[in-house]
């Protein structure tokens, strides 16, 4: 769990505290409307879709699809700079709801709009548990251990599921260019800012 210390935590609210206790147990939980039979994230004290109180917290698939993602080639602060390049991807789980979070277990540059996902935990501390994405199919040593890095016995394995989903997702419907394509940061020099 060392080297998460420094980087930004979540703070789990009172809405959230049983998303955040489902990611420590490796379970991927949503809200759930008994009213209407919608699933929704972020955690709310209503429903999103017809404002019932009607919640409660249902174990999801874990599966979706990368909707849109950026390679970030900069790290925010020296906290990250040991993951530099990492993917922040905007998914889209199975049962509707959209979640950003990380792409793992594969080569950056071969993640691509609409490859399919699952969910994979990594432990930053005792009470914090952090729910991130691998490629669908790849090896189950792939996933993160209670050391908080992705495991991985067979690194070419992990690459081959990356570009499986990748060329699957390309056969498939496409998707608008404006979506498609990685987006990357570029710093601005203070001067630039101040315009």
């Amino acid at each position: 769990m060392t080297g998460h210390m420094d980087k930004f935590l979540p703070r789990p609210t009172p809405e959230s505290a049983p998303f955040w206790q489902g990611c420590h147990d490796h379970k991927l939980l949503l809200q759930y409307c008994t009213a209407c039979g919608t699933h929704q994230f972020y955690p709310r004290l209503i429903c999103a879709h017809c404002t019932s109180e009607q919640l409660e917290w249902r174990q999801a698939s874990g599966r979706g699809t990368v909707e849109s993602y950026t390679i970030v080639t900069r790290a925010v602060s020296p906290a990250y700079a040991a993951d530099v390049p990492y993917v922040i991807a905007l998914i889209t789980l199975e049962e509707g709801p959209r979640m950003m979070s990380n792409v793992v277990g594969c080569d950056v540059a071969s993640v691509k709009s609409g490859i399919a996902v699952e969910v994979v935990f990594e432990d930053w501390t005792a009470e914090i548990t952090v729910p991130k994405f691998r490629p669908a199919g790849g090896p189950l040593t792939d996933r993160p251990r209670r050391a908080g890095q992705i495991v991985s016995t067979s690194r070419s394995a992990s690459a081959n599921a990356c570009a499986m989903a990748a060329a699957t997702a390309s056969s498939g419907p496409k998707v608008p260019a404006t979506r498609t394509a990685p987006m990357s940061v570029t710093p601005m020099k203070p001067s630039q800012a101040l315009r």
